[in-house]
């Protein structure tokens, strides 16, 4: 939807109705500019694909993700890929339980310096390649779940 809007530095999707959506592949995927984004409205419980959904947003510096419903997502893979300023994810609960596929998930997250995953389910996962390749900051990261 806004891949590739490299100039784009702020959005407003709050008045976006989400709820019959099945994927956010891309959606904003190249707005390396985008400084900040308010997701608290989006309803994705129908999603089974957030597939790159914000690859390459370079100066996104935190996301507020607490208000998604991943539970039939299947695929987080390049979710965050070269999202190189991004210091702080909010997950609120994240049910990963379905997710096959988180490949290079995190890749080129250089700012981020810890991470906690404790709380993923990874029983039906099946890629892993990369998850955090890249993350040359990262000093600590729980993956006691896993």
């Amino acid at each position: 939807m806004f891949n590739g809007c490299s100039s784009l530095q702020s959005l407003d999707v709050s008045g976006f109705i989400t709820s019959e959506a099945s994927d956010f592949e891309s959606m904003f995927s190249g707005c390396s500019s985008l400084i900040g984004l308010d997701l608290s409205n989006f309803d994705i419980s129908k999603t089974n694909s957030l597939y790159r959904m914000f690859a390459d947003c370079s100066s996104l510096v935190s996301l507020d993700l607490s208000s998604f419903d991943i539970s039939h997502v299947r695929s987080l893979a390049q979710l965050f890929i070269g999202c190189a300023s991004l210091k702080t994810i909010n997950y609120g609960v994240f049910d990963t339980h379905y997710c096959e596929d988180f490949q290079d998930m995190f890749r080129g997250c250089s700012g981020l310096e810890e991470l906690d995953l404790s709380f993923f389910d990874t029983s039906s996962a099946k890629k892993y390649e990369n998850m955090f390749y890249g993350c040359e900051s990262l000093e600590s990261i729980d993956l006691s779940s896993f």
